[in-house]
């Protein structure tokens, strides 16, 4: 209940800036000692930074993690890892693609180049760039909308996801490294990726390189359970070596 509230804190904090105890309290219908605690819990994460009688957004987390700067941000890089993973998709496999600005380069990417895939995602925007080409049958998950991700999660969605066993899972991510493995700010997103990656038969991680040997705030899953990572050529040369030294697939 506790991660449920925190992420409609912060996207409420993403789409107003701030919001003050009281408010957030009677949104959620909880007591003030419990959006404290929350706003504590978000404060250490590095989320927000408390202020007399609530909380504001901080700067970087802003910058950083609004979708559409996302979609905007990297975008040679992205469509760099969208044709290296493209290549790897043979016609009538089924896919799945989960939210991700990387996601949906790497989809525009099969639009153009495959015929016939049967694709499972929780992104809105990944199924829209699906449907343009005819051949392709799109699957939605179900489930609650984050409307700032332009993404499905919650409990219905990681049912949906259950479903269904795919040939490749693509996973995009916020941040990679090994030492803490896959993590992420987006807490919907969490676990529709742990329901994705059992049921695949591989696992492949697309991330750019300004990705990598980073940390972000909700661990996902340990990099032994992806087959390969992507990234972009833009990789400094140290810390490609330090992950093909550690026996990692690292495609760039």
């Amino acid at each position: 209940m506790q991660e449920e509230r925190i992420r409609i804190i912060s996207d409420y904090l993403r789409t107003r800036s701030s919001a003050t105890v009281p408010e957030l309290a009677s949104m959620l219908h909880v007591s003030l000692d419990t959006i404290r605690r929350d706003l504590r819990l978000l404060e250490r994460r590095g989320i927000v930074s408390k202020v007399h009688g609530g909380a504001v957004l901080t700067s970087a987390y802003e910058r950083e993690n609004i979708y559409p700067i996302r979609q905007t941000s990297n975008i040679k890089e992205k469509d760099e890892i969208a044709l290296k993973a493209s290549a790897l998709v043979q016609d009538g496999q089924f896919l799945a693609i989960n939210a991700g600005t990387t996601g949906n380069q790497l989809a525009k990417r099969l639009v153009s180049t495959m015929r016939l895939l049967t694709v499972l995602t929780n992104s809105l925007s990944v199924a829209q760039i699906l449907s343009e080409n005819p051949g392709f049958t799109v699957l939605l998950s179900g489930g609650e909308l984050n409307a700032t991700e332009s993404a499905l999660g919650g409990r219905l969605a990681e049912h949906g996801c259950a479903q269904y066993f795919t040939d490749i899972a693509f996973i995009s991510i916020n941040s990679v490294s090994i030492a803490n493995g896959l993590s992420d700010f987006r807490t919907q997103e969490v676990g529709v990726i742990n329901t994705l990656i059992p049921r695949a038969k591989r696992n492949i991680v697309i991330a750019a390189s300004t990705k990598m040997e980073k940390k972000s705030h909700i661990f996902v899953a340990p990099l032994s359970a992806v087959d390969s990572i992507i990234t972009d050529s833009r990789i400094p040369s140290d810390i490609a070596e330090l992950y093909r030294s550690s026996g990692i697939d690292l495609l760039f």
